[in-house]
């Protein structure tokens, strides 16, 4: 179950890292700048990257405790690579993100 409250969590910070690069990318268009743009996409990536690690794996882990199923989070080991691996696929993705901002299309 530990693997499955593990990928859940890459799960929900794929879905929040997209949704913020989108929406940083639609505000880019807008009003905002892109240095604004790329900041916001930054910190929204690493900050939830570090709670989906932290916080959104300690919270399933305990909801399937209480359902009953049981897992052994060892010494603590897998809640550290629970985090070191969202923080590496959020620093990959504030980085695609701040490129996408940053993007010209090439003009023929």
């Amino acid at each position: 179950m530990k693997e499955i409250a593990f990928y859940l969590t890459l799960f929900v910070n794929l879905i929040i890292f997209v949704s913020i690069i989108l929406l940083s990318i639609k505000k880019s268009k807008n009003n905002w700048s892109a240095k604004k743009a790329k900041n916001t996409i930054t910190l929204g990536c690493l900050i939830f990257s570090i709670f989906g690690g932290l916080i959104i794996f300690g919270i399933l882990t305990t909801i399937f405790k209480r359902l009953g199923y049981d897992m052994s989070l060892g010494h603590g080991e897998i809640i550290g690579g629970a985090t070191l691996i969202n923080f590496v696929i959020g620093v990959i993705l504030a980085f695609a993100g701040r490129s996408f901002i940053a993007w010209k299309p090439i003009q023929w």
